[in-house]
């Protein structure tokens, strides 16, 4: 992501994923996302409302 930052006027990347979702979530921080708060009933899917984590990249702390 450095390179993107670096070469583009790109400044925040962002991603959500569901909050039970821990592998996706880990695989964001190792790509240099910080966790930025849980988004309360995000989602409806199998019959209940779901829970997100949201997530961003800031180019002045990319990885």
């Amino acid at each position: 992501m450095r390179h993107l930052f670096a070469h583009t006027t790109l400044v925040r990347i962002k991603a959500d994923t569901e909050a039970e979702n821990f592998a996706e979530q880990r695989a964001l921080e190792k790509a240099g996302f910080t966790r930025e708060g849980i988004l309360c009933s995000i989602a409806f899917r199998d019959g209940r409302w779901r829970d997100g984590c949201g997530t961003a990249c800031c180019g002045r702390r990319a990885a």
